[in-house]
Order: C-alpha cells, then sequence, then structure tokens
C-alpha cells in the first residue's frame, strides 16, 4: 500500500469503509498528529487524547473531503483545533471543579451537606461493579 497515496485511501476508506485503507492512513499519521497534539498539550495522555479524537474526525469527514486535500496538512490543522478546543475545554472543567471545591469548603454547613450525601454517595458506590469502583477510586 506504499505506493496508494493519502487520498485515495480515504477514498477507499468512504466508499467502500475499508478499515485496512483506514489502519494505513493511522499507520502514517499518527506520529505526526501526536507530536503536534504534546506540543499543544504538553501531556503524553491528553495528547493521546486529541491524537484518538482527530482519527475519529478523519473517519467522519472522510467523504467530504475533496480529492485535491492535501492530508498531511488538513491533519495538521485538524490536530491543532482541536488540541486547543481541548486544553480550553480541559481547563474549564477545571476552573469548574475548583469552584466547586471552594464552594464546599466556604460552606459554614458543609458538614450537614456530607452527612446528607454519604448514604447517596455509599449507595451510587454500591450500584457500580468492581471495576468500575475502582475506577471512580
Amino acid at each position: 500500500m506504499a505506493d496508494v497515496n493519502d487520498m485515495d485511501l480515504v477514498r477507499e476508506y468512504a466508499d467502500r469503509n475499508s478499515e485496512r485503507a483506514f489502519a494505513e492512513l493511522v499507520h502514517r499519521h499518527i506520529n505526526l498528529i501526536y507530536s503536534v497534539a504534546l506540543r499543544f498539550t504538553g501531556h503524553l495522555q491528553d495528547a493521546q487524547d486529541v491524537t484518538q479524537a482527530v482519527f475519529i474526525i478523519l473517519a467522519q469527514k472522510a467523504e467530504g473531503l475533496h480529492a485535491k486535500t492535501i492530508l498531511t496538512g488538513w491533519l495538521y490543522e485538524t490536530t491543532r483545533f482541536t488540541a486547543m478546543r481541548f486544553m480550553r475545554t480541559k481547563a474549564s472543567r477545571q476552573l469548574r471543579e475548583q469552584e466547586a471545591y471552594m464552594s464546599t469548603l466556604n460552606d459554614s454547613n458543609s458538614e450537614s451537606v456530607w452527612r446528607r450525601l454519604a448514604p447517596l454517595l455509599e449507595e451510587a458506590m454500591g450500584r457500580l461493579s468492581e471495576k468500575e469502583r475502582t475506577l471512580v477510586l
């Protein structure tokens, strides 16, 4: 498959849902995407998440890509945008979590809140499988 160009592989995937073609695209471009994602996120796990997201976007948009698209450039730009969106989302989530934590510290009734929440939390934990419970803990 080394002699097949990227857009032919994209077309094969889009037209025939070829896993072989998509696997070849992943093989060819995973290092580029991961390295761009890592430069933007600065964290290995975040870069892996962004890399996976970019390939999902490629799979979803393969049919609509123009035949003259230079896939390497498209993947680079998609990785940049995905990484920036990922980091904004992560920062927003961390801010919300910090605000929620701070509000519990500032709440003079936090002890009573915990007394009311504790049974609900334990009930929810009890409904989880052992694997799910381990992940949460």
